[in-house]
């Protein structure tokens, strides 16, 4: 399996272990709770960063970017919080997966990606599955 494949494995686990973990937080709500994820992720990436990456590249390019990125999800995870806090998890989180389509379309309209018969059609049958799913 490719480096690349290995690590979405791995940032799906953690994210769907994320989504239960914002499940039973009680007692906050869910902008507060997205404050409170936000500000330990930044925390802890930029403990990460200042000890651990000895090539650091920053450009006003990618300053900016990441600015955007950050604002996008910042409000993604404010909304899918809230989400899961009024249903359940196992269908909230169906429903964000489907954004592996809309990215799929994003990539080949944006990007110019090539997709393949194959991974079009894996990713189509996911999108069908996260919809049924969440019916």
């Amino acid at each position: 399996m490719q480096t690349y494949a290995t690590l979405a494995f791995i940032a799906m686990i953690l994210f769907s272990i994320n989504a239960i973990v914002f499940k039973v937080a009680s007692g906050i709500d869910a902008i507060t709770l997205t404050l409170v994820s936000f500000s330990t992720s930044a925390v802890g990436t930029f403990i990460y960063w200042w000890f651990f990456v000895s090539d650091k590249q920053v450009s006003t390019q990618g300053v900016a970017w990441g600015l955007v990125a950050g604002i996008i999800s910042v409000g993604a995870l404010a909304l899918y919080i809230k989400a899961i806090q009024l249903g359940p998890v196992s269908v909230v989180n169906a429903i964000r997966a489907l954004s592996v389509g809309v990215t799929l379309i994003l990539a080949v309209l944006i990007l110019r990606e090539k997709v393949s018969l194959v991974n079009g059609l894996g990713i189509i049958l996911a999108a069908i599955a996260a919809t049924l799913l969440s019916v």
